[in-house]
């Protein structure tokens, strides 16, 4: 929240119905960054992470890109980076230069996939009201029956 003067009300700096945090237990993963110009966040929304940023007029501007797994984000001079995969993708390094007016992002995996895409069940976010004053309640749908590959404990 920022309040510009003692006289002012206070402002929602980032207008959306969204998290940028992971549970504490998780330490050390980073999923804000500062660019020198803007705040880069991972936002899960709905079940789902994505990349945005925040101007300091207040806009938002989603980063697109397609991983939906991301951690260790890390931001400076117009660039990010973090460690990025989504269901078909395996872990590498996301980079992304913020400079341009539609951002430019390329993926180093790790390692090869181990599986071909047509082997993998791809989950889909789930999202439901909670029993306590509505809470959300994440989540991901099983993989299909007819699909043997890797599987997701979440």
């Amino acid at each position: 929240m920022l309040q510009p003067s003692a006289d002012a009300a206070w402002e929602r700096p980032w207008p959306m119905a969204a998290e940028t945090a992971m549970p504490q237990w998780i330490y050390g993963m980073s999923t804000t960054a500062w660019d020198g110009e803007q705040l880069i966040a991972a936002v899960c929304s709905r079940g789902a992470w994505s990349l945005q940023r925040l101007s300091l007029d207040g806009t938002v501007q989603p980063l697109p890109q397609p991983f939906d797994d991301l951690a260790g984000l890390s931001a400076c001079n117009g660039r990010a980076v973090a460690v990025a995969s989504n269901s078909t993708s395996v872990a590498g390094l996301l980079e992304i230069d913020l400079r341009p007016a539609t951002p430019i992002w390329s993926h180093s995996p790790a390692i090869t996939s181990p599986l071909s895409v047509e082997a993998i069940s791809v989950a889909e976010p789930l999202w439901f009201n909670g029993t306590r004053v509505n809470a959300p309640m994440p989540g991901t749908t099983p993989p299909a029956a007819s699909h043997q590959g890797l599987r997701h404990c979440w």
